[in-house]
């Protein structure tokens, strides 16, 4: 069994593999910075759709895998459903099943 997770609540967006024996397979992430204004949300899911393709790309990339055989996605809690919804969209392009679980 091999689960891609992928993280989209807050400033950082991350995908990892795990095997089904635990074993971590990769960890990428990118984080959205800010100088000032602070975590304002429409910008960070502007990054967080900048970024997913790359970062699922090269959690799976890292991983050696070949096939996907669940993705979990953080549903929230997280800041808002705009920023959420990057992680589930992304979820959904894989031909398996997908589980939404709380990030905490």
């Amino acid at each position: 069994m091999i689960c891609l997770g992928i993280e989209s609540t807050a400033h950082t967006f991350g995908a990892s593999v795990v095997s089904g024996k635990k074993e971590v397979l990769s960890d990428v992430r990118e984080v959205y910075t800010t100088e000032k204004g602070g975590m304002i949300p429409v910008e960070v899911a502007r990054h967080h759709e900048r970024v997913v393709d790359s970062v699922v790309r090269e959690a799976i990339e890292k991983a050696g895998v070949s096939k996907i055989d669940l993705v979990a996605y953080s549903r929230g809690p997280g800041m808002g459903k705009n920023i959420l919804s990057i992680g589930l969209k992304k979820a959904k392009e894989f031909d398996c099943p997908i589980l939404g679980v709380n990030h905490c």
